[in-house]
């Protein structure tokens, strides 16, 4: 496995946790992918060590900001077109809160 064993950094290296569906399916894709050999997992480490930096620092946004690590990782290897990686995401992104 090319993933260590304890990649959730939320909850202090505990079993992840997932507030909604869409968080839980990045990370299997993450996982996945890295996995597969689409690239090594210190890759999306560093990618999403850089998105969490240029985040508020809610931790409610880390999925977020996996999401956002992967596309550009995905785009950056040319695993995907623009048009097809923006559908895919599409069904991955969090849907919008409601307005109070």
């Amino acid at each position: 496995m090319t993933v260590p064993p304890a990649v959730d950094l939320q909850n202090g290296g505990a079993e992840p946790r997932f507030e909604a569906p869409w968080q839980a399916r990045i990370f299997a894709a993450v996982v996945s992918l890295a996995d597969a050999g689409c690239f090594r997992w210190e890759e999306f480490q560093q990618r999403l060590s850089a998105e969490v930096g240029r985040g508020d620092g809610d931790s409610r946004h880390y999925y977020e900001h996996w999401l956002a690590a992967a596309e550009k990782l995905l785009a950056q290897r040319g695993l995907v077109t623009s048009d097809r990686l923006a559908g895919r995401l599409a069904t991955l992104r969090p849907e919008p809160a409601a307005a109070p």
